[in-house]
C-alpha cells in the first residue's frame, strides 16, 4: 500500500471525503501546503476574483495549470485552493466525480500555444459536500505516483466527467495577472476545448494557486531493510539451485 503523504506530513481539516479501495485518488482537506516534500508552491492569490470549473450541459467548463517539473523525484500529490466565493453560487450538495489530466506538452501556454505530446495520467476523483470548504486546498493524493521527467513542461487539466443537470462548480483561487510564478500558466476553457492549455476565458497571464508533492525519500531504515530482504532473496535462490540433482 502507498504511504499517503497527506497523512504522513499534513494537518488535516476536520472534514474529509470519503474513499474506497479502488480510488486512484485520495481526496483531503488541508489548510496550507505542507512544510516538507513540496517542490512547487504557488501561494499567491487575489481574494477579490476566482476561475471555475463546472458541468453544466451546453456550458462546461475546465480549469488547467501548466508547470515545470523541477524534481528527480516522482509527482505525489497536488492541492488547490476553493476561493471564498466557493458557496456563493450552486454550492456543491451532493457527492459529484471529477476527473484531473496530467498532460507533456511542448510550450507552457503563456508565450505560446501549448500542444499536448503525451497523457501521463487521466484520473477520476469523487468530492463530497464535505470535502469542498472556502479558504481551505483540496489535496489529490495519487494512489500510484507518476514520474515526471526533471526540467519537462507539463499541463495538468480539471474537468467534467460529463455534464449535468443540475450542475455544480468549482471555484479556486487564481492570482493577479502579474503572478512572480514563471513555470506556466492557468486558463480556463470549453470542457470541449481542443486545447485546454490555451484558452482565453476569465483572462490571461494569471495562475492558479497550488502547490505540488513529491513521493518522500525512504528513510535509511527502510532502504536497508529493503536492501537486506533483496540480499536474503538472491541467497535463497541460490541455495534451491544448488539442492537440485
Amino acid at each position: 500500500m502507498k504511504t499517503s503523504t497527506s497523512a504522513r506530513a499534513f494537518v488535516a481539516l476536520p472534514l474529509v471525503a470519503a474513499t474506497t479501495a479502488s480510488a486512484q485518488i485520495i481526496v483531503s482537506n488541508v489548510a496550507s501546503a505542507p512544510g516538507e516534500n513540496v517542490t512547487i508552491n504557488q501561494a499567491l492569490f487575489d481574494a477579490s476574483t476566482s476561475v471555475q470549473v463546472r458541468d453544466q450541459a451546453g456550458s462546461a467548463r475546465s480549469v488547467s495549470q501548466t508547470f515545470t517539473w523541477n524534481s528527480d523525484l516522482a509527482l505525489d500529490g497536488v492541492g488547490f485552493r476553493f476561493a471564498s466565493t466557493q458557496d456563493a453560487y450552486d454550492g456543491v450538495n451532493e457527492d459529484r466525480t471529477w476527473r484531473i489530466d496530467i498532460q507533456l506538452i511542448s510550450g507552457n501556454g503563456r508565450l505560446s500555444a501549448a500542444t499536448i505530446t503525451e497523457t501521463v495520467a487521466s484520473l477520476a476523483f469523487t468530492l463530497t459536500p464535505a470535502s469542498v470548504n472556502p479558504n481551505s486546498y483540496v489535496y489529490l493524493d495519487f494512489v500510484s505516483n507518476l514520474d515526471l521527467v526533471n526540467g519537462a513542461t507539463y499541463g495538468m487539466s480539471i474537468h467534467a466527467v460529463e455534464e449535468k443537470t443540475p450542475f455544480q462548480r468549482l471555484f479556486f483561487n487564481r492570482s493577479t495577472d502579474s503572478t512572480s510564478y514563471t513555470g506556466g500558466v492557468a486558463a480556463q476553457q470549453s470542457y470541449f476545448g481542443s486545447a485546454p492549455y490555451s484558452g482565453t476565458y476569465g483572462g490571461l497571464g494569471y495562475n492558479l494557486t497550488f502547490f505540488m508533492t513529491t513521493a518522500p525519500i525512504p528513510e535509511p531504515s527502510s532502504a536497508a531493510a529493503l536492501a537486506a530482504l533483496a540480499a536474503l532473496g538472491v541467497v535463497a535462490s541460490r541455495r534451491r539451485r544448488g539442492g537440485r540433482v
